[in-house]
């Protein structure tokens, strides 16, 4: 697994492709993405934080894409690695 540096511009790229539309773009360019590699794939999870500030801060998955073994495509997926 590996984390991605929060606020990075490609972080803040894929937020702002990944948004729900709610809130302005530099509400969604704080978070945190999640790398898992397997055999059969390589998938990123997209987390935005709630509030940078909070220490209580919530994260919710944003989106998620995967590239299959073997493939050069980029597919969106559905749910994030759990």
């Amino acid at each position: 697994m590996k984390l991605c540096r929060a606020g990075s511009d490609s972080t803040a790229a894929i937020s702002s492709v990944c948004s729900t539309g709610s809130g302005s773009r530099s509400d969604r360019s704080h978070g945190y993405s999640v790398l898992d590699v397997i055999p059969e794939r390589a998938q990123v999870d997209y987390y935005i934080l709630s509030d940078k500030k909070s220490p209580t801060a919530t994260s919710s998955w944003t989106c998620s894409y995967r590239t299959r073994s073997g493939t050069q495509k980029v597919e969106r997926v559905d749910a994030p690695v759990l």
